[in-house]
């Protein structure tokens, strides 16, 4: 399973977190551009560990191991559902436009 964290890891190289209000940084279209293809590298990484875990659930329900299935199908949904909010909300879909 992968880990995604590619935005956070701009975000704290590039000194915009931990965020403190007394000194506000501001994204130059440089950082807006590094920072959106990193949330990318990260919705795919989501969508990669959903369907990791819809399939080690399905493996579960034909191995009868009804409660372990249980999990990893609710932790698919969630990763898959992070994905695609994550798409949606960073407009991944210009990419192919």
């Amino acid at each position: 399973m992968r880990v995604p964290h590619e935005s956070s890891d701009f975000l704290r190289n590039r000194n915009f977190l931990p965020y403190l209000v007394s000194s506000p940084k501001f994204l130059s279209s440089s950082d807006a551009q590094n920072l959106s293809n990193a949330l990318y590298k990260d919705a795919e990484g989501y969508l990669y560990n959903g369907i990791l875990s819809l399939g080690s659930g399905i493996r579960s329900i034909l191995n009868k191991n009804y409660g372990w299935a249980t999990v990893k199908l609710y932790y698919s949904v969630g990763w898959i559902k992070r994905s695609v909010s994550t798409n949606i909300n960073h407009g991944w879909w210009i990419r192919y436009a």
